[in-house]
């Protein structure tokens, strides 16, 4: 496990905190790219031997979107007015936080910035592998995050704030920029709460699995 990696493993769950010092970024023509996780760990996105890769990017001007043949992708916005997206023949406004999208790797795909720069969350899919993420705002008050029942692992990435989380009856903190992975097959989902340590957080929860 590599060092700066938190893990915790009991009968009932395990989990890793990934902190920003382990988080590669990347700079290319348009902006730069924080790669939050990738699996399996030693896989590379130039290589496009990654089952799954969750990043986030800060876009500074617009472009063409890179080709992944057979891959999924989820995108959406966390920071900035928006985009403007061309994929294939269909045009697409993305601007709001909870609003994340679908669309294949094959597609060609560009965007534009619809009012300044960006920062996107952006979720690849390799062949085999199905997943998908939802935009979380929390307040003091604490909520349960549900999980899907196809999801085998998860992932919850803090963007904004600082979150409280139970787990399995286990209490930690998540602050901004960190995030939790967990299995869900050693989880019990039902015992999966969250608050904002403050007035106000905000997350995404990502899944993935097989099939």
């Amino acid at each position: 496990m590599p060092s700066g990696v938190v893990s915790k493993t009991s009968l009932q769950m395990s989990y890793q905190i990934i902190t920003k010092a382990q988080q590669q970024r990347s700079e290319w023509a348009g902006g730069s790219t924080l790669q939050l996780q990738i699996h399996p760990a030693d896989a590379t996105l130039a290589e496009r031997n990654f089952a799954w890769r969750l990043s986030s990017a800060t876009v500074n001007q617009g472009g063409a979107f890179s080709h992944f043949a057979g891959f999924g992708r989820w995108l959406g916005i966390r920071q900035g007015a928006g985009l403007t997206l061309q994929i294939d023949e269909h045009h697409l406004t993305l601007s709001q936080r909870s609003h994340l999208i679908w669309f294949s790797g094959d597609a060609k795909t560009s965007a534009e910035l619809i009012d300044g720069p960006v920062v996107d969350i952006n979720l690849i899919l390799a062949p085999g592998w199905q997943g998908g993420m939802q935009a979380l705002e929390f307040s003091a008050d604490q909520q349960q995050l549900m999980l899907t029942s196809e999801a085998e692992e998860f992932l919850l990435y803090v963007d904004f704030g600082m979150l409280l989380l139970n787990i399995d009856e286990r209490q930690l903190r998540l602050e901004a920029g960190e995030v939790l992975r967990c299995k869900v097959t050693e989880l019990d989902s039902t015992k999966l709460f969250a608050r904002a340590s403050s007035s106000n957080a905000s997350a995404v929860l990502a899944w993935v699995s097989q099939y």
